[in-house]
């Protein structure tokens, strides 16, 4: 079941990046338009997103799984983050390169990939830690990620105020609280956050339409990150946390959201703020396509270590 779901969900990643191809092929698309398309998904879709996934229901989670999830997932992307940015210091690549490297291996795509994996074979109580998980990736990742690809110098007020940050406020308000949105307010913002998968691949399809496929086959880069993201840091956070005697959902869901694809974001960010699109290009989809190997190995190894 668990590799049809992920045939499914390589299937549909395929479509809307071949949607996003042709619409370039056919001048649809063009470098403003997909610039102007991020900004929408920085501006509007994702703030929806994160504002969305604030008002899930808490019912059904044991406070031990909800703080220990929190300190788990924190401390694997601040010890992540020191460790690669490191590390990429020390490879062959420019600094801007050597910035976005560190963010490929670091940030997983929770929402699109990993959500729907999770809630099928762990049902509402795995769907609520990674809604958690998924709180946390939004701070570092809208923080200290955008932080890292910023070139210019910006006010303290400026690097606040921005609608990701005020939708990040409101997320901590609304999931530590009994406070709710009104059903007709949630359901419009979670159709709007669930637009920020298709428009993301949208943008990565257009992009590969200016690469050569081969060079995403052949991409050495690609595969190191590959490797990293999706077998190698989950698997360093699975025997970590079995060796620590953690069982059950809580510590497979935290692995299981680590060992998704680099998140798409990766490539929106490096678009906005001028990096190397065609190296973040290459990893997004290189690591896609490589999912349908490495996450049924690491489910696998969840069924043995947690259950």
């Amino acid at each position: 079941m668990a590799l049809s779901l992920i045939g499914e969900l390589l299937f549909k990643l395929a479509i809307f990046i071949t949607i996003g191809y042709v619409l370039c092929k056919r001048n649809l698309i063009n470098d403003d338009f997909q610039n102007r398309l991020g900004k929408v998904i920085l501006s509007i879709v994702m703030p929806s997103a994160i504002i969305a996934s604030g008002n899930e229901k808490k019912s059904g989670l044991q406070q031990s799984d909800f703080f220990w999830c929190l300190l788990i997932v924190s401390v694997y992307y601040i010890v992540s983050l020191l460790i690669f940015s490191r590390i990429a210091k020390f490879l062959p690549l420019d600094l801007q390169r050597q910035k976005l490297f560190t963010n490929l291996v670091v940030f997983s795509n929770v929402g699109m990939i990993g959500f729907p994996i999770t809630q099928q074979l762990y049902g509402s109580q795995g769907l609520l830690i990674a809604v958690l998980y998924n709180l946390v990736f939004y701070i570092f990742m809208y923080s200290i990620g955008i932080g890292r690809l910023r070139k210019q110098k910006v006010t303290l007020k400026k690097y606040l105020i921005t609608p990701i940050n005020i939708a990040l406020i409101i997320t901590m308000i609304l999931f530590f609280s009994p406070i709710e949105l009104p059903t007709f307010i949630s359901s419009t913002l979670k159709q709007l956050g669930d637009m920020s998968g298709p428009l993301s691949m949208f943008v990565v399809g257009s992009t590969l339409a200016k690469i050569p496929f081969r060079d995403v086959i052949n991409s050495k880069w690609s595969y190191l990150i590959t490797v990293l993201r999706q077998f190698i840091l989950p698997l360093l956070m699975a025997i970590i946390l079995w060796f620590l005697g953690f069982r059950g959902v809580m510590p497979a869901v935290c692995v299981l959201l680590t060992a998704t694809p680099t998140a798409t974001m990766n490539l929106i960010l490096a678009e906005q703020y001028g990096h190397d699109v065609s190296f973040a290009t290459k990893a997004t989809v290189h690591g896609n396509i490589m999912m349908l190997l490495t996450l049924p190995l690491i489910l696998l190894l969840l069924s043995i270590l947690f259950f």
